[in-house]
């Protein structure tokens, strides 16, 4: 989680921040389920989901149902764990929250301000870059929708966002040479 952290802040602060918020809420889930002794390890669920809408016993059933099926999934006590670990995991808790908490009071974004300063004066000038075209790789699709959300509040009307969600519509229009941003 801490190397997943520092990409996601190396991304965007907003990336970093929307990381650290579900890292928190997943982790205030696992204690909840070690305070109810009964702890679900199902990687092909959303296991948080069902935690934070409270349907523990819809969560139970359906595993139990898929048990025998999908290997990965097992039903814990708190007692199948090594000593220590509740009480660790507690900690984490308090200190993640403390951490979201400190992070809602961020609300500078100096990296993004910096990029919108380089792209007006540098990479969009005329100097360089003659038909103001600019290609902007992200791994995170957080950050690729607070950029786009930013650019257009910083008064830039010209964005294409291509994702694996839009990408055949994206080449095509790309292909018939349209020229109208999304």
């Amino acid at each position: 989680m801490k190397t997943l952290l520092v990409k996601r802040l190396d991304s965007s602060f907003y990336a970093f921040r929307k990381s650290l918020e579900r890292f928190e809420q997943a982790t205030t889930n696992m204690v909840k389920m070690f305070n109810d002794n009964r702890i679900f390890i199902a990687p092909n669920i959303d296991v948080n989901k069902f935690i934070e809408e409270n349907k523990e016993e819809e969560l139970l059933q359906l595993l139990i149902n898929l048990k025998d099926t999908d290997s990965t999934i097992e039903i814990c006590t708190a007692a199948d764990f090594e000593e220590g670990f509740a009480e660790g995991l507690k900690k984490d808790s308090d200190i993640l929250k403390n951490l979201v908490n400190e992070w809602k009071k961020v609300d500078a974004d100096p990296k993004l301000d910096i990029f919108i300063e380089y792209l007006k004066n540098t990479l969009l000038s005329s100097k360089i870059n003659k038909e103001g075209k600019l290609v902007v790789f992200s791994e995170s699709q957080e950050t690729t929708d607070y950029l786009f959300k930013e650019l257009k509040n910083a008064g830039f009307d010209k964005i294409l966002v291509c994702s694996s969600k839009n990408r055949t519509e994206i080449l095509l229009r790309i292909a018939l040479g349209e020229r109208t941003p999304i």
